[in-house]
């Protein structure tokens, strides 16, 4: 995208990783990059988006690349619920409200928009030891579906998965 001429928004967890990548685009490209760290397991909680929107409440954002996941198997001798809770946050609720604010914004504009999100084709199947992370990939095809067939006269939404929109 930066070799495009695409100034550059990167959300991820680790600031240093972020710190590295931002310089890097903005050295072989001179786009604009700005980063936010943030763990998407924490995406439930009140606010947690709201920085993210007031960094981006100026730009003119055109594109949205949904990226975000997380997979554990399950260990079936002990608790899982905190995993189980992080996965289910990082994987569906990121996703959700974070294409939802954006939909609104982009809705609005003059130009065609596009969000991409990106899957696993493990969601199109069961998937053994990790029923969780392949039922959560399973959600994000099917509302991206669900998105693209309510919002495709002004943008694009796609996903890399098992089965096309």
């Amino acid at each position: 995208m930066a070799k495009k001429g695409f100034n550059i928004y990167l959300v991820s967890r680790t600031e240093e990783k972020l710190k590295k990548l931002a310089d890097k685009i903005k050295s072989e490209s001179g786009v604009d990059v700005k980063y936010r760290a943030k763990d998407f397991a924490k995406s439930y909680e009140d606010g947690f988006f709201d920085d993210i929107f007031e960094d981006t409440s100026n730009l003119d954002v055109s594109i949205v690349i949904n990226n975000v996941g997380m997979a554990k198997r399950r260990d079936p001798n002990a608790d899982n619920t905190k995993i189980f809770r992080d996965i289910l946050a990082c994987n569906t609720v990121g996703q959700t409200l974070l294409t939802d604010k954006f939909l609104q914004r982009m809705d609005k504009r003059e130009q065609k928009s596009a969000i991409i999100n990106l899957s696993s084709f493990q969601g199109g199947k069961p998937l053994v030891l990790n029923p969780l992370y392949s039922a959560t990939k399973g959600y994000n095809d099917f509302y991206s579906r669900a998105n693209y067939h309510e919002f495709k006269d002004k943008i694009d939404i796609s996903k890399s998965s098992s089965s096309n929109v």
